[in-house]
Protein backbone atom coordinates (compact mmCIF):
# COMPACT_ATOMS: atom_id res chain seq x y z
CA UNK A 1 0.00 0.00 0.00
CA UNK A 2 1.21 3.31 -0.47
CA UNK A 3 0.65 6.48 -1.43
CA UNK A 4 2.65 9.91 -2.83
CA UNK A 5 1.60 13.29 -3.63
CA UNK A 6 3.66 15.71 -5.65
CA UNK A 7 3.68 19.72 -4.85
CA UNK A 8 4.52 22.17 -6.82
CA UNK A 9 7.02 23.85 -3.83
CA UNK A 10 7.41 21.24 -1.38
CA UNK A 11 8.34 18.00 -4.15
CA UNK A 12 7.52 14.39 -3.54
CA UNK A 13 5.89 12.90 -0.42
CA UNK A 14 5.57 9.88 0.11
CA UNK A 15 4.15 6.85 2.35
CA UNK A 16 4.25 3.11 2.26
CA UNK A 17 3.49 -0.01 3.67
CA UNK A 18 4.23 -3.76 2.65
CA UNK A 19 4.13 -7.03 4.20
CA UNK A 20 5.62 -9.87 2.66
CA UNK A 21 5.03 -13.68 4.25
CA UNK A 22 8.02 -16.30 3.94
CA UNK A 23 7.22 -20.15 4.21
CA UNK A 24 9.41 -22.61 5.43
CA UNK A 25 10.68 -25.23 2.99
CA UNK A 26 9.10 -28.51 2.49
CA UNK A 27 12.69 -29.99 3.10
CA UNK A 28 12.94 -27.87 6.27
CA UNK A 29 9.45 -29.51 7.91
CA UNK A 30 9.72 -32.86 6.91
CA UNK A 31 10.32 -35.26 10.27
CA UNK A 32 13.35 -36.46 9.14
CA UNK A 33 16.54 -36.23 11.18
CA UNK A 34 20.34 -36.12 8.92
CA UNK A 35 23.16 -37.95 10.65
CA UNK A 36 25.02 -38.70 7.50
CA UNK A 37 27.88 -36.74 9.12
CA UNK A 38 29.37 -37.82 12.40
CA UNK A 39 30.19 -34.81 13.63
CA UNK A 40 26.93 -32.94 12.58
CA UNK A 41 23.40 -33.93 13.44
CA UNK A 42 20.88 -32.15 11.76
CA UNK A 43 17.17 -32.27 13.04
CA UNK A 44 14.20 -30.79 11.04
CA UNK A 45 11.06 -28.89 13.03
CA UNK A 46 7.69 -29.56 11.55
CA UNK A 47 6.65 -26.88 13.80
CA UNK A 48 8.23 -23.81 11.56
CA UNK A 49 6.03 -20.89 11.29
CA UNK A 50 5.97 -18.69 8.07
CA UNK A 51 8.00 -15.34 8.50
CA UNK A 52 6.29 -12.34 8.20
CA UNK A 53 7.75 -8.95 7.56
CA UNK A 54 6.51 -5.40 8.05
CA UNK A 55 8.06 -2.52 6.06
CA UNK A 56 6.74 1.33 6.66
CA UNK A 57 8.65 3.94 4.81
CA UNK A 58 8.11 7.82 4.84
CA UNK A 59 9.91 9.94 2.47
CA UNK A 60 9.91 13.78 1.47
CA UNK A 61 11.74 16.09 -1.41
CA UNK A 62 11.98 19.60 -1.48
CA UNK A 63 12.85 20.94 -4.69
CA UNK A 64 13.44 24.68 -5.90
CA UNK A 65 14.06 24.34 -9.77
CA UNK A 66 15.27 27.59 -10.71
CA UNK A 67 18.57 26.85 -8.69
CA UNK A 68 18.56 22.79 -9.15
CA UNK A 69 18.33 22.67 -5.13
CA UNK A 70 17.14 19.43 -4.27
CA UNK A 71 16.97 17.78 -0.56
CA UNK A 72 15.21 14.77 0.72
CA UNK A 73 14.97 13.43 3.71
CA UNK A 74 13.29 9.60 3.88
CA UNK A 75 12.97 6.97 6.82
CA UNK A 76 12.38 3.47 6.78
CA UNK A 77 11.42 0.88 9.63
CA UNK A 78 10.92 -2.84 9.54
CA UNK A 79 9.63 -6.06 12.40
CA UNK A 80 10.05 -9.91 11.54
CA UNK A 81 7.83 -11.83 13.06
CA UNK A 82 8.57 -15.81 12.96
CA UNK A 83 12.16 -15.05 12.27
CA UNK A 84 14.19 -18.61 11.58
CA UNK A 85 17.02 -18.64 13.91
CA UNK A 86 19.22 -22.14 14.46
CA UNK A 87 19.36 -23.51 17.62
CA UNK A 88 23.60 -25.30 17.71
CA UNK A 89 24.56 -27.39 20.35
CA UNK A 90 28.49 -28.44 20.79
CA UNK A 91 28.76 -31.90 22.67
CA UNK A 92 31.87 -30.81 24.91
CA UNK A 93 32.54 -34.57 25.61
CA UNK A 94 32.24 -36.25 21.78
CA UNK A 95 32.79 -32.68 19.77
CA UNK A 96 29.67 -32.97 17.43
CA UNK A 97 27.11 -30.31 16.96
CA UNK A 98 23.24 -30.44 16.61
CA UNK A 99 21.70 -28.13 14.53
CA UNK A 100 17.76 -27.13 14.57
CA UNK A 101 16.11 -24.47 13.55
CA UNK A 102 13.66 -22.51 14.86
CA UNK A 103 11.23 -19.62 14.86
CA UNK A 104 12.37 -16.67 17.03
CA UNK A 105 10.88 -13.17 17.66
CA UNK A 106 12.90 -9.75 18.28
CA UNK A 107 13.92 -8.38 14.97
CA UNK A 108 13.65 -5.22 13.77
CA UNK A 109 15.67 -2.52 12.02
CA UNK A 110 15.57 1.73 11.49
CA UNK A 111 16.84 3.42 8.87
CA UNK A 112 16.88 7.27 8.76
CA UNK A 113 18.58 9.38 5.59
CA UNK A 114 19.54 12.50 4.27
CA UNK A 115 20.55 14.13 0.88
CA UNK A 116 21.37 17.48 -0.53
CA UNK A 117 22.64 18.73 -4.25
CA UNK A 118 23.04 22.26 -5.61
CA UNK A 119 25.16 23.49 -8.19
CA UNK A 120 28.27 26.02 -6.69
CA UNK A 121 28.44 28.18 -9.82
CA UNK A 122 26.06 30.51 -11.73
CA UNK A 123 27.07 28.63 -14.46
CA UNK A 124 26.31 25.40 -12.93
CA UNK A 125 28.79 22.90 -14.18
CA UNK A 126 29.85 22.24 -10.51
CA UNK A 127 27.48 20.04 -8.34
CA UNK A 128 27.67 19.54 -4.57
CA UNK A 129 26.25 16.24 -3.66
CA UNK A 130 25.84 14.99 0.25
CA UNK A 131 23.92 12.01 2.02
CA UNK A 132 24.09 10.73 5.36
CA UNK A 133 22.15 8.25 6.84
CA UNK A 134 22.19 6.52 10.05
CA UNK A 135 20.75 2.59 10.87
CA UNK A 136 20.13 0.57 13.47
CA UNK A 137 19.61 -3.30 13.49
CA UNK A 138 18.28 -5.30 16.51
CA UNK A 139 19.50 -8.68 15.82
CA UNK A 140 18.03 -11.74 17.86
CA UNK A 141 18.84 -15.31 17.48
CA UNK A 142 19.76 -18.55 19.79
CA UNK A 143 23.33 -18.71 21.48
CA UNK A 144 25.50 -21.55 21.30
CA UNK A 145 24.85 -23.84 23.98
CA UNK A 146 28.23 -25.54 25.12
CA UNK A 147 27.50 -28.94 26.87
CA UNK A 148 27.64 -33.01 27.05
CA UNK A 149 24.33 -33.98 24.83
CA UNK A 150 21.16 -34.86 26.54
CA UNK A 151 17.38 -34.64 25.21
CA UNK A 152 17.28 -31.93 22.96
CA UNK A 153 14.26 -30.21 25.13
CA UNK A 154 16.02 -30.61 27.93
CA UNK A 155 18.73 -27.68 26.97
CA UNK A 156 18.06 -24.17 28.27
CA UNK A 157 18.57 -22.30 24.80
CA UNK A 158 19.45 -17.96 25.80
CA UNK A 159 18.90 -15.33 22.84
CA UNK A 160 21.51 -13.86 21.33
CA UNK A 161 20.64 -10.06 21.57
CA UNK A 162 22.77 -7.54 19.10
CA UNK A 163 22.73 -3.87 18.88
CA UNK A 164 24.15 -3.14 15.39
CA UNK A 165 24.76 0.80 14.39
CA UNK A 166 25.72 1.97 11.31
CA UNK A 167 26.58 5.75 10.02
CA UNK A 168 26.83 6.86 6.75
CA UNK A 169 28.56 10.04 5.05
CA UNK A 170 28.81 10.69 1.37
CA UNK A 171 30.01 14.11 0.20
CA UNK A 172 31.55 14.73 -3.59
CA UNK A 173 31.53 17.33 -5.82
CA UNK A 174 31.17 17.06 -9.57
CA UNK A 175 32.21 19.63 -13.02
CA UNK A 176 30.26 18.76 -16.57
CA UNK A 177 31.09 20.78 -19.38
CA UNK A 178 29.95 19.03 -22.88
CA UNK A 179 31.67 16.33 -23.43
CA UNK A 180 33.63 16.56 -20.14
CA UNK A 181 32.72 14.95 -16.55
CA UNK A 182 35.17 15.14 -13.88
CA UNK A 183 34.12 13.89 -10.04
CA UNK A 184 35.93 13.59 -6.49
CA UNK A 185 34.36 12.28 -4.25
CA UNK A 186 34.86 10.43 -0.28
CA UNK A 187 32.56 7.78 1.70
CA UNK A 188 32.84 6.91 4.95
CA UNK A 189 31.13 4.17 7.13
CA UNK A 190 31.18 3.60 10.92
CA UNK A 191 29.81 0.28 12.31
CA UNK A 192 29.36 -0.08 16.00
CA UNK A 193 28.03 -3.59 17.16
CA UNK A 194 27.15 -4.43 20.83
CA UNK A 195 26.37 -7.13 23.02
CA UNK A 196 26.05 -8.58 26.38
CA UNK A 197 26.62 -12.02 25.47
CA UNK A 198 29.48 -13.15 27.17
CA UNK A 199 31.39 -14.75 24.33
CA UNK A 200 31.08 -11.72 21.96
CA UNK A 201 33.58 -9.31 21.35
CA UNK A 202 32.07 -5.77 20.55
CA UNK A 203 32.93 -3.96 16.57
CA UNK A 204 34.15 -0.62 16.53
CA UNK A 205 35.19 -0.45 13.13
CA UNK A 206 35.10 2.03 9.78
CA UNK A 207 35.00 1.54 6.00
CA UNK A 208 36.27 4.01 4.09
CA UNK A 209 36.43 5.59 0.56
CA UNK A 210 37.94 8.20 -1.43
CA UNK A 211 38.84 8.69 -5.28
CA UNK A 212 38.45 10.62 -8.34
CA UNK A 213 36.45 9.68 -11.98
CA UNK A 214 37.02 11.54 -15.38
CA UNK A 215 34.85 10.86 -18.37
CA UNK A 216 35.09 12.55 -22.12
CA UNK A 217 34.44 11.55 -25.13
CA UNK A 218 37.23 13.07 -28.01
CA UNK A 219 35.33 14.71 -30.56
CA UNK A 220 37.79 14.21 -33.88
CA UNK A 221 37.57 10.48 -33.24
CA UNK A 222 34.41 10.20 -30.87
CA UNK A 223 35.97 8.08 -28.71
CA UNK A 224 34.54 7.74 -25.27
CA UNK A 225 37.28 7.59 -22.59
CA UNK A 226 36.45 6.69 -18.51
CA UNK A 227 38.47 5.56 -16.00
CA UNK A 228 37.93 5.70 -12.18
CA UNK A 229 40.29 5.15 -9.25
CA UNK A 230 39.13 4.88 -5.92
CA UNK A 231 41.06 3.59 -2.29
CA UNK A 232 38.78 1.45 0.02
CA UNK A 233 40.20 0.76 3.45
CA UNK A 234 38.89 -0.59 6.76
CA UNK A 235 39.90 -0.29 10.63
CA UNK A 236 39.06 -1.60 13.69
CA UNK A 237 38.04 -4.96 13.18
CA UNK A 238 39.56 -8.04 15.55
CA UNK A 239 41.08 -9.67 12.30
CA UNK A 240 44.19 -8.13 10.26
CA UNK A 241 43.13 -9.91 7.14
CA UNK A 242 39.85 -7.52 7.41
CA UNK A 243 41.71 -4.40 8.01
CA UNK A 244 42.83 -3.60 4.53
CA UNK A 245 43.32 -0.91 1.91
CA UNK A 246 42.78 -1.68 -1.95
CA UNK A 247 43.45 0.63 -4.70
CA UNK A 248 41.28 -0.02 -7.46
CA UNK A 249 41.62 1.25 -10.65
CA UNK A 250 39.58 0.99 -13.82
CA UNK A 251 39.43 2.19 -17.49
CA UNK A 252 37.24 2.46 -20.57
CA UNK A 253 37.14 2.95 -24.18
CA UNK A 254 33.90 3.32 -26.26
CA UNK A 255 33.46 3.72 -30.03
CA UNK A 256 30.35 4.02 -31.70
CA UNK A 257 29.44 3.23 -35.80
CA UNK A 258 27.23 3.31 -38.19
CA UNK A 259 25.13 6.12 -36.48
CA UNK A 260 25.59 4.51 -32.95
CA UNK A 261 24.13 1.22 -34.51
CA UNK A 262 27.10 -0.74 -33.35
CA UNK A 263 29.32 -0.06 -30.44
CA UNK A 264 32.85 -1.62 -29.33
CA UNK A 265 34.06 -1.48 -25.79
CA UNK A 266 37.11 -2.61 -24.02
CA UNK A 267 37.23 -2.77 -20.47
CA UNK A 268 39.92 -3.00 -18.20
CA UNK A 269 39.17 -3.78 -14.03
CA UNK A 270 41.54 -3.68 -11.22
CA UNK A 271 44.36 -2.64 -13.31
CA UNK A 272 47.03 -2.55 -10.58
CA UNK A 273 45.95 -5.77 -9.16
CA UNK A 274 45.52 -4.93 -5.89
CA UNK A 275 41.96 -6.62 -5.52
CA UNK A 276 42.27 -9.69 -3.13
CA UNK A 277 39.95 -12.43 -4.33
CA UNK A 278 38.98 -12.98 -0.78
CA UNK A 279 36.11 -10.26 0.80
CA UNK A 280 35.75 -10.64 4.38
CA UNK A 281 32.37 -9.30 6.02
CA UNK A 282 30.72 -9.87 9.72
CA UNK A 283 27.40 -10.59 9.88
CA UNK A 284 24.55 -8.84 12.33
CA UNK A 285 25.33 -11.49 15.25
CA UNK A 286 29.54 -10.68 15.01
CA UNK A 287 30.42 -14.23 14.12
CA UNK A 288 30.33 -15.53 11.04
CA UNK A 289 33.15 -14.72 8.55
CA UNK A 290 32.12 -14.84 4.76
CA UNK A 291 34.35 -15.28 2.01
CA UNK A 292 33.68 -14.48 -1.83
CA UNK A 293 36.03 -16.35 -4.78
CA UNK A 294 35.79 -13.44 -7.28
CA UNK A 295 37.67 -12.43 -10.64
CA UNK A 296 39.51 -9.31 -9.18
CA UNK A 297 41.04 -8.50 -12.28
CA UNK A 298 40.80 -8.70 -15.95
CA UNK A 299 40.06 -7.32 -19.49
CA UNK A 300 36.78 -7.61 -21.08
CA UNK A 301 35.95 -6.49 -24.62
CA UNK A 302 31.97 -6.22 -25.92
CA UNK A 303 30.21 -5.95 -29.35
CA UNK A 304 26.94 -4.40 -28.90
CA UNK A 305 24.61 -3.80 -32.23
CA UNK A 306 21.27 -2.31 -31.56
CA UNK A 307 18.41 -2.65 -34.38
CA UNK A 308 14.65 -1.02 -34.70
CA UNK A 309 12.33 -2.40 -37.12
CA UNK A 310 9.13 -0.73 -37.98
CA UNK A 311 6.02 -2.35 -37.93
CA UNK A 312 4.05 -2.78 -41.10
CA UNK A 313 1.11 -0.69 -39.35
Amino acid sequence: ISWSRWGKKNGLNSLGYSMNMSRPSLADLMPVDDTTNPLVTTINNPDLKPTLTHNVNIGFQFNNDSIRRFIRVWSNASLTQHSIGTRTIYDTATGVYTYMQDNINGNWNWNLGTSYEQPLDSAKRITLQQRFSVDYLHSVDFDVVYESYKPFEEYDFLKSTVHNWTLNEHLGVEYQKDKLTIGISGEIDWRRSTSHRANFENISAFDYNYGGLLRYTIPWVKVNIATDIRMYSRRGYQSEMMNTDDLVWNAELARSLFNEKLTLKFTAFDLLHQLSNKQYSVNAQGRTETWNNCIPRYVMLSVVYKFHKQPKK
